[in-house]
């Protein structure tokens, strides 16, 4: 170290290398690396891209998830037209009693519900009316 005479007192000059400390990369997931972009040892700035990770699993995985959420509209589709097309069909005799049966246990204000979307206890309702429709005292 020398002391250089355009410094004020008390600041030295020297020459050197300063070491960085070692830095562990990790993950939060198992990934397949698919290219390393740096070497170890080399200087890296902020933001550096250090390695490419092999994403053709998960997108792969991400496509057949898609599908089934695809699938599982269709069928919601399906299902809704098929409800549709029954009510459609119902007399007005059986309209009335399943009026009737709505109201008896206070599903009245649950008949455009969907049966999924409905409570446990009010599921559970909907399944005893459904099996007994013949014990409607109106």
């Amino acid at each position: 170290m020398t002391q250089g005479s355009d410094l004020p007192g008390g600041i030295a000059m020297s020459n050197g290398r300063l070491a960085a400390e070692r830095i562990e990369i990790a993950t939060k997931l198992v990934v397949r690396v698919a290219e390393v972009r740096v070497s170890e040892g080399n200087w890296v700035a902020d933001g550096t891209l250090l390695v490419r990770v092999d994403t053709t699993e998960t997108e792969a995985l991400l496509r057949q998830e898609q599908a089934e959420v695809l699938e599982a509209r269709q069928q919601a589709i399906q299902a809704d037209a098929r409800s549709r097309q029954r009510r459609s069909e119902l007399t007005p005799a059986e309209t009335e009693d399943a009026r009737v049966l709505l109201h008896a246990t206070g599903l009245d204000p649950f008949s455009n519900r969907p049966a999924g979307k409905l409570s446990g206890g009010l599921k559970q309702k909907l399944s005893l009316c459904s099996a007994r429709p013949d014990n409607v005292d109106g």
